[in-house]
């Protein structure tokens, strides 16, 4: 990460920003909620999206979120994200989604 990025992770909220790039993500239980991102975001995701899969992993919390990032080894992976009532489906690059990843941090395990 560059100085002016900033990532922090809890347990059910993770927030990026770098320069005017941002995004946060809240889990409720049935997927994670975008609660705030910029426009044109490297991640394609915009406010009240709610992201469901990555890879083949279901999300329903940050830590199943930061599994599945790590466990695409640095290669583009497929997101399925609610949007307005509708699926969507994204392929982030490792580009666009390693400044999510915490550094130095232990693999949580997938959830299944």
């Amino acid at each position: 990460m560059s100085t002016h990025d900033v990532l922090a992770v809890e347990d059910a909220r993770l927030s990026w920003h770098h320069d005017d790039q941002f995004v946060e993500l809240v889990a409720t239980g049935d997927g994670l909620l975008v609660t705030q991102a910029s426009a044109g975001s490297s991640l394609g995701l915009q406010r009240g999206d709610r992201i469901h899969t990555v890879g083949h992993t279901q999300i329903t919390a940050v830590a199943h979120l930061i599994a599945a990032l790590r466990a695409a080894a640095a290669h583009p992976v497929v997101v399925h994200v609610l949007r307005d009532g509708v699926q969507v489906q994204q392929t982030w690059t490792a580009a666009a989604y390693t400044a999510l990843l915490p550094p130095g941090q232990a693999t949580p395990p997938p959830h299944r």
